[in-house]
């Protein structure tokens, strides 16, 4: 008997075994990632743990860990009215506002949403309009992912701090591009720290991740001409978001 010499047409032939296991993973992400974190465990069960590397700081709210410094450090300040300034806060956030309402309560902006003689307009890379050592605490909010150049600001931030003053900075280790109007860094707990040690001349006091919003469904597509927009999968949008966070204290003997 005679094989048959017909060609099998390309689409009802079987994948091999390499192209069908993509197939499966691009049908079924969810499916593909159970595999690789099952994969991954049994390989490396003793470094798996849902708490993560014991030699780095996570948390659950960074706002809850910069909210108790800046509280306490108000507190502390009992010779007079501490002086509070949220760098790039545009119209303010009620929240850092509730934080410093023991302090007076500044805000810097290049384009500030609102006008009064607490409202300074500005850049914090510089900013000479604000005479050294004039405030207690430095706050700043996803700002620093939009400086060009960090190093500057921090060092305007280690100039305009009082001796024993605290720097708090909030800002992205990974998160989707987001041009408002530029965006240009991403930052390890370890860049923070060496930025503020050796351009502002702060010691780290804490510094950290922020996981909460982390498998959040960041698309993006609000930016005017879809700038911020990323690829949509079987997970969905942009889903590794990570903030990270830094306290710095200025020397309290800087003279």
């Amino acid at each position: 008997m005679k094989k048959s010499t017909e060609k099998v047409p390309v689409e009802n032939r079987m994948p091999d075994p390499v192209s069908l296991k993509s197939h499966i993973g691009s049908r079924f992400p969810k499916l593909q990632a159970a595999w690789r974190i099952l994969r991954y465990k049994t390989r490396h069960g003793p470094y798996f743990s849902s708490e993560g590397s014991p030699h780095l700081h996570f948390v659950e709210s960074s706002d809850d860990i910069l909210e108790g410094y800046i509280k306490k450090h108000i507190s502390s300040q009992r010779a007079y009215e501490p002086k509070f300034l949220d760098v790039g806060g545009a119209g303010g956030r009620s929240a850092v506002k509730d934080w410093a309402r023991e302090a007076q309560y500044y805000l810097m902006d290049i384009e500030p949403a609102a006008s009064s003689p607490k409202v300074i307009t500005g850049n914090i890379c510089d900013c000479p309009q604000i005479v050294d050592s004039s405030f207690d605490i430095v706050f700043s909010n996803n700002v620093f992912e939009h400086i060009a150049e960090p190093w500057k600001a921090a060092q305007e931030i280690g100039r305009i701090l009082r001796p024993g003053g605290i720097c708090l900075t909030n800002t992205v280790f990974s998160w989707r591009y987001h041009p408002v109007p530029q965006d240009y860094w991403r930052f390890t707990h370890s860049a923070l720290s060496l930025l503020f040690e050796k351009y502002a001349g702060l010691r780290t006091l804490d510094a950290g991740y922020n996981t909460l919003s982390r498998r959040s469904f960041f698309s993006g597509g609000k930016i005017p001409g879809n700038l911020d927009g990323v690829p949509i999968d079987g997970f969905g949008g942009w889903m590794e978001n990570w903030v990270v966070f830094h306290v710095g204290r200025k020397d309290p003997q800087t003279v």
